[in-house]
């Protein structure tokens, strides 16, 4: 039950942190952070699950 709690409350905030950032610097820059940061987790994830899959053949 309290991974089912966890799965709704964690949207929910970033639901409200996304509302307070925006009323804060804007729509766009908050739009804005939110891409960037889309674009560095995909390079990372890409990286590491090269570097991961590398390792797989290696071993």
């Amino acid at each position: 039950m309290w991974l089912f709690v966890l799965f709704v409350a964690i949207p929910l905030i970033e639901i409200a942190l996304f509302i307070q950032v925006g009323g804060l610097i804007g729509l766009w820059p908050t739009l804005g952070i939110v891409l960037l940061t889309a674009v560095v987790g995909t390079a990372l994830m890409r990286s590491q699950g090269a570097r991961a899959w590398a390792e797989v053949q290696r071993s």
